[in-house]
């Protein structure tokens, strides 16, 4: 097969002019030819001339014509000297020989040659080529290489001994079990390269030496190396890939790609995932502080360290299956009895029942597949201790029941407006700041005795204000040794969109009068604490506070006695001011 990079006409290596080699490296070099079919037939071999021996050659394969007639190639081994040092330039010519004349070039096609760059090398390298997820879907349909939507692109980095980009060097990539890539018609997968510039992906051929399936890919100019694997249409199966330069060091376990159904109709399957921390049969609540939640597996019949396990969610109202990540190797586990598998809990879609499954992938046959665990996760529940330092949004403001809406949020703090109206954290809060909308000798309930305003931003990297949109609770505790020692909670919506003008918005929360009247003093501590807090809820179910505003607070009304309800619900019968 012809790389497209070449030109018609003119010969062509597979690790082209200017790359980098290492020293000691064994390259695996096919020599290929594209042009007219009369040329094509009258040439009989193709020769690699060292202009210095600073390399040997050996043939791997004779010159072959592909079908067509049209096209040839060679494959050779250039095993650059170990004993060169660093930095030298390694030139060698190549020669179509015609096949009337041996020592002669066939007209037309003119010598190539070609140049390398020795560099030093660690001893034992370990090229790693990952990709953000290996497990893939079975194609349903063909899924040729270029135009098949269906791929999986791995990544990896080759640097020299001190740690700098290897530009064209080339890179072995090998299946640890054969009969997976080759040969091409039977293959489970078909490797291409990574586009550039809105190219289409090119085939990569791969070859088979001594039962050994691999292919080559050269870095870029800035040691990367890139290449997708397409699996066949209803393909199944997995194949491990090794990588190494030849002739330096041994191979290393590289990658590799899943290709199984991810769909589950396993009647009587392997023991079921075991979620840690269920509540009440199937609930599963978010640990304050906590990402990942934990599932243990019991081990299985006829386990062996080379199996994988990946892991699937089921929505049991949409149906809709996804992947969790990352895939398992057993191979990295010393005990399957004792590990705790542990996964984002943001892969769970919150307050929906989900069927959690896994794949039993083994490195050859056909997968199995597990019973299934059913989930419903509810995020953060409760009240729990928070530390300062995880607080991160600024605190609210606090407005007195004097003020008007709308309320003039964004004045300076010394403007008139707030100095009457807002409550700066320290000045205590008193009868006459909770009792402005309050008429005596009727009832209290729904009057409003303080206004507290949560600020959000559009700005996507803000770390101090919540996005708008959001969603949270604002929470207010009134603690005094002698009152009730108020919690109440508050939900709220900041707008979706920001003010004119500006980057934020905010919204309101009304704090009623009955929740913050009646707020004793302490004969031995004297005015009780009032604090308020809020939290946002995430999408993943966790939650992200604020920091605390807090001042002082006594309500009480004077000589009030202990059964006045002050024009709200009454007292529970324990409840005592004085």
């Amino acid at each position: 097969m012809i790389d497209s990079k070449c030109n018609f006409g003119e010969l062509c290596v597979s690790v082209p002019n200017g790359a980098d080699v290492i020293i000691g490296q064994s390259i695996y070099l096919t020599v290929s030819l594209q042009a007219e079919e009369e040329i094509i037939n009258s040439i009989g071999d193709i020769e690699i001339i060292p202009s210095i021996d600073f390399f040997t050659v050996k043939k791997i394969k004779n010159w072959a014509i592909d079908e067509g007639n049209v096209s040839g190639s060679k494959i050779f081994i250039l095993t650059i000297n170990k004993d060169l040092k660093a930095e030298t330039l390694v030139t060698y010519n190549v020669h179509a020989r015609s096949i009337s004349n041996p020592e002669q070039d066939v007209p037309g096609i003119l010598p190539l040659i070609v140049n390398y760059t020795t560099k030093q090398f660690n001893i034992n390298p370990i090229i790693l080529n990952s990709s953000p997820n290996e497990y893939i879907q079975p194609p349903q349909d063909d899924n040729p290489v270029g135009t098949g939507k269906i791929y999986v692109t791995y990544h990896g980095k080759i640097t020299d001994f001190y740690n700098r980009p290897l530009k064209n060097t080339q890179v072995i990539v090998l299946s640890t079990t054969s009969g997976k890539l080759y040969p091409y018609d039977k293959a489970l997968v078909r490797i291409g390269t990574e586009p550039v510039n809105g190219s289409e992906s090119q085939i990569i051929p791969v070859n088979n030496q001594n039962d050994r399936e691999f292919f080559t890919v050269n870095s870029d100019n800035n040691g990367n190396i890139k290449f997708r694997i397409y699996p066949k249409a209803n393909a199944n199966g997995r194949v491990d890939f090794n990588t190494r330069i030849l002739s330096i060091g041994g191979e290393n376990y590289s990658a590799s790609i899943y290709i199984f159904n991810a769909e589950n109709d396993a009647l009587f399957g392997l023991p079921v995932p075991e979620i840690l921390g269920l509540q009440d049969g199937d609930k599963l609540e978010k640990i304050p502080g906590e990402n990942e939640f934990y599932v243990k597996i019991n081990p299985y019949d006829n386990y062996i360290v080379t199996d994988s396990l990946i892991f699937f969610i089921q929505n049991e109202i949409t149906n809709e299956i996804k992947q969790l990540e990352p895939i398992s190797r057993l191979d990295n586990i010393s005990s399957l009895d004792a590990y705790r598998f542990h996964f984002k809990y943001n892969v769970l879609p919150l307050k929906q029942p989900v069927n959690i499954y896994y794949i039993v992938a083994p490195k050859n046959g056909n997968a199995r597949y597990s019973d299934k665990s059913t989930v419903v996760y509810i995020g953060e529940q409760g009240d729990h201790p928070i530390r300062d330092q995880d607080r991160i949004y600024d605190k609210v403001k606090v407005y007195s029941s004097a003020v008007e809406l709308p309320i003039k949020v964004y004045g300076e703090s010394y403007d008139i407006y707030n100095i009457i109206y807002n409550i700066p954290e320290g000045r205590s809060i008193n009868l006459d700041t909770i009792s402005h909308k309050r008429k005596y000798g009727q009832s209290a309930k729904g009057v409003v005795g303080l206004y507290v305003v949560i600020i959000g931003t559009n700005e996507k990297d803000s770390k101090k204000l919540p996005p708008l949109g959001s969603q949270g609770k604002l929470t207010v505790r009134v603690e005094t040794e002698t009152s009730r020692n108020t919690h109440n909670s508050y939900s709220f919506q900041l707008p979706s969109t920001p003010d004119p003008g500006r980057s934020t918005g905010y919204c309101v929360v009304n704090i009623p009068y009955c929740d913050v009247n009646r707020a004793g003093p302490s004969f031995t501590q004297g005015a009780g604490v009032v604090v308020f807090e809020y939290y946002i809820e995430e999408n993943d179910g966790s939650r992200k506070y604020s920091k605390k505003w807090r001042t002082k607070i006594d309500t009480v009304l004077p000589n009030q006695s202990d059964d006045d309800p002050d024009g709200c619900d009454p007292l529970p019968d324990n409840s005592s001011y004085f």
